[in-house]
Formats: structure tokens, sequence, C-alpha cells
């Protein structure tokens, strides 16, 4: 299966820099790319990624806002977001971030590896959950034949 990944960051060499660092990792992956968190939402909205990266640090909208924007829509709220930040790099951040929904906290300077397992828990995650919902969907479909 081919899963697609939206990479968000107002700074085009950090941008360039998770992109490639994806792209090597996995050729296959679809890979979307924003330099605007405004513009994000509206690229996930359509796209519907499996993985979001966003930065922390953004004009306009932060990513914590981008991130609590996108739980709150129902077609968007279980996309796993990963958070990368070179400024919040405490705690308290951490849990700020993990509070507003992120999925999984990344430190920059990147690190290819560590991208690379983040990037492969948050779609290991997606695909049992979707495993799940084909079972409870044909839990459902065979009820509804038996009560029929």
């Amino acid at each position: 299966m081919k899963y697609k990944i939206l990479v968000v960051d107002d700074m085009i060499e950090s941008l360039q820099v998770i992109v490639n660092f994806i792209q090597r990792s996995n050729p296959e992956y679809t890979i979307y790319q924003s330099n605007s968190s405004v513009a994000a939402l509206k690229i996930a909205s359509k796209t519907l990624p499996d993985v979001i990266i966003t930065d922390w640090d953004m004009p306009v909208m932060d990513g914590i806002e981008l991130i609590r924007k996108l739980k709150q829509e129902n077609r968007t709220k279980d996309i796993p977001i990963i958070m990368a930040t070179g400024v919040m790099l405490t705690s308290d951040n951490l849990k700020l971030a993990l509070e507003a929904g992120a999925f999984d906290y990344i430190r920059k300077p990147i690190d290819p590896i560590e991208l690379t397992a983040r990037i492969h828990s948050a779609i290991t995650i997606i695909q049992v959950h979707r495993k799940n919902l084909e079972k409870k969907n044909r839990e459902l479909a065979e009820n509804a034949l038996y009560l029929v």
C-alpha cells in the first residue's frame, strides 16, 4: 500500500531536508509539502494524508493550533501527527504537543533514522486501526444480514 505524508514547515530548507529524508527512506511514499499551516489545513482535508509532520514555530498559525484544528475535523481527526521542533525542546513542550493531539514528537535537527522510525510507528498504528475498522464493519454487515 502506498502511504501519503504531508510535511509542513515554514522554513523551506527544513521542509526540503525532511522531504529528502523521507524520499530516501521509502520512495514509495507520496509526499505533500506546505510552507504554511493555513494551506496545510486545506491540503490535509483534500488529500487525507496517512501521516502529517509539522513544525511547531510557524507564523499565522503555529503547529499546536494546526494540530488542534485537524483534530476538530471528522475527516482529519484520526491522522497521526508528528510534531517537529528545534525550539520547543523541554518536557513541558512535549507534554503540550501530546495534549494538543500530536501522535509523536521529534527534535530538530532531524535524525533520518529517528524520523524513519517515527513514521514507521505511525503507519503501523494506521494499519492496525484500519484492520480493526474493517473487522467491525464486516461484523456489522454480518449482524445486519443475520437480522434480515
